[in-house]
């Protein structure tokens, strides 16, 4: 049987056995340092995923037949990316002046309304998304390159990199991506 100091207050975990103390702070890294301390088990499979779907985004040539090819929808498209800079202004707006600058807890329960609002863009921003490619993909190239940049690119990048990086990355993209699409 292992012993617990009396003066160290703790708490046990699901299966009963004693947890890290209550009074022990995690380790957190500074605001500018660009990874989040994950396992290895997770970091791994973030990255693994992340190349995975950057490799298949590749493969079929995604970023050339959006900017080239006469059978992508450009007016769904240009739906998509003026709703992806509404999602990203949020986002950042939240994690930036509502958190930082304000010192307010973001969740679900301070502002649930916001939180729908996002997640309806989100829906509107796939459904636009698949207007867009469906003429030159087909309908299952379409649905995989829309789970390849949602789950395999968006997701594991908030996963593995800070709010900060994540805010200055998605503004840098996608002014290159705007400029980029208007000139073509």
């Amino acid at each position: 049987m292992t012993s617990v100091r009396k003066s160290a207050v703790s708490r046990p975990d699901i299966e009963g056995s004693p947890q890290t103390p209550v009074s022990a702070k995690p380790f957190v890294l500074p605001w500018f340092f660009p990874i989040k301390v994950l396992p290895p088990d997770k970091l791994f499979k973030s990255v693994g995923l992340l190349t995975l779907a950057l490799y298949g985004l590749r493969e079929w040539a995604v970023f050339r037949t959006i900017m080239h090819s006469p059978r992508v929808n450009h007016i769904a498209m240009k739906i998509t990316m003026s709703l992806g800079v509404v999602i990203l202004s949020i986002k950042a707006y939240m994690e930036i002046l509502e958190s930082k600058v304000r010192s307010r807890r973001v969740d679900y329960e301070n502002y649930r309304s916001l939180t729908h609002v996002i997640l309806g863009l989100i829906i509107a921003t796939s459904i636009s998304l698949h207007v867009a490619l469906w003429p030159h993909y087909g309908g299952l190239k379409t649905v995989l390159i829309g789970i390849m940049i949602g789950w395999g690119v968006l997701l594991q990048s908030m996963l593995l990199f800070t709010t900060v990086v994540q805010n200055f990355v998605g503004i840098v993209l996608m002014t290159l991506f705007l400029q980029e699409y208007g000139t073509a």
